[in-house]
């Protein structure tokens, strides 16, 4: 499915990530109340989601942001990513 983020990135994900132990494994190091694992997790987001598209967003992010690519920034672009990924199985239901 394409997703259209709202810095008009345009992202191709494949529906059956969320059922890809690799993402299910990320969400809950991302949740954890221990700060290094929820790095880890938001890290690993970034990989299984974005896969090869991960460096043209990384750029797209940065050229937006005077040539920094703010934590902050990816963390919010990975859950809006999650929001439309759910969105999606939602309207299936």
């Amino acid at each position: 499915m394409q997703i259209k983020l709202s810095n008009d990135f345009k992202l191709n994900i494949e529906k059956s990530v969320v059922t890809d132990w690799r993402f299910v494994q990320a969400v809950a190091y991302s949740e954890s109340k221990d700060e290094i694992k929820r790095l880890k997790g938001v890290v690993e987001l970034a990989d299984v989601l974005l896969g090869d598209q991960k460096e043209d967003l990384m750029d797209k992010i940065a050229k937006d942001n005077n040539g920094a690519v703010p934590t902050e920034k990816v963390s919010e672009i990975i859950s809006e990513i999650i929001l439309k990924l759910k969105d999606e199985e939602d309207t299936k239901k």
